[in-house]
């Protein structure tokens, strides 16, 4: 079964350069918690999952999306004494925010650069948001 776990985090946020090397800036708590989710997926027959945010989450308004970091892994669950061959994999993330909707998408590929069908993976995601 697959489930969607969702909560606020509160914390600091310190500007840096364009690099991301040294500071630019001084600390700032956030003003309001930002949304963490994680879950798990799989990808489709073409190699693809997708998840349209708003309707599947219980947290406030999501306000104004500045940005997301999202970190796909794939995993394999392999019975102790099993004998089976675990197929690389390679996952990319990439998400959109268009018209209030955002969309998180996780794609698979094999070594050679072809899309991957039928990976499990876990993944997190933090979005960086603010309310209007």
């Amino acid at each position: 079964m697959s489930a969607l776990f969702q909560w606020k985090q509160h914390g600091h946020l310190r500007p840096m350069n364009d690099a991301g090397t040294e500071p630019a800036g001084d600390c700032q708590r956030f003003p309001e918690g930002q949304p963490v989710l994680m879950g798990n997926g799989i990808t489709d027959d073409s190699g693809l999952w997708a998840l349209n945010v708003r309707p599947a989450i219980c947290l406030d308004d999501l306000g104004i999306i500045d940005g997301v970091s999202i970190v796909a892994t794939p995993t394999f669950d392999v019975p102790p004494g099993a004998s089976v061959v675990l197929r690389p994999a390679i996952i990319t993330t990439e998400w959109t925010a268009l018209g209030g909707n955002l969309t998180l998408r996780v794609r698979s590929w094999n070594l050679a650069g072809e899309r991957a069908p039928g990976v499990p993976f876990s993944w997190h995601a933090t979005i960086f948001n603010h309310l209007e």
